[in-house]
């Protein structure tokens, strides 16, 4: 169903453009929202360029289900395994979401090791066998995430300009 992409690394220093950096804590778990991200051009560790993949996940702590759409050009923490799917007919928001159920998170537990920061061996991933939607059911499925989604999104801008009011209470 999927497929690891060896993504480049870039060593520490100077960039030679300004470019979108994405770290573990800026994705929500089980969302595959970025909630914020920065733009740098002088990387202190070295990072992966997430070229050539449609989704990263994040092996350390993978029970989390930290899954990235990259934009393009970015880069992130080596903690990313760059994945792209192998039949391009699965719609990439049905295959990501059916990687951050709640099932398949106690799976990704189970294969993790280390016990302060726990990591999942990519090539594990891959040998979980997981029963696929049918063919069928998929435009429905991608429709319905889509919607949700967008639900969520709308709810959060909501919740922000509560919050805002909130705020602004209390500087007058």
């Amino acid at each position: 169903m999927v497929e690891i992409v060896d993504l480049p690394t870039l060593p520490k220093g100077e960039l030679a453009d300004e470019t979108t950096l994405i770290d573990l804590e800026q994705v929500e778990s089980r969302q595959a929202f970025i909630h914020s991200f920065e733009l740098v051009d002088v990387i202190g560790s070295q990072k992966v360029r997430f070229d050539g993949c449609e989704f990263a996940f994040a092996k350390l702590e993978p029970y989390l289900a930290k899954i990235l759409l990259p934009p393009d050009g970015a880069i992130g923490s080596t903690e990313w395994v760059g994945m792209k799917r192998r039949n391009q007919r699965i719609p990439l928001t049905v295959l990501i979401y059916l990687m951050m159920l709640p099932q398949l998170c106690e799976a990704y537990r189970r294969l993790q090791s280390g016990k302060r920061h726990a990591r999942l061996d990519p090539d594990e991933l891959l040998d979980l066998r997981v029963e696929f939607p049918g063919e069928d059911q998929l435009e429905a499925l991608e429709a319905e995430i889509v919607r949700i989604r967008g639900r969520i999104l709308q709810l959060r801008e909501q919740q922000q300009a509560v919050r805002a009011q909130v705020d602004d209470l209390f500087e007058t």
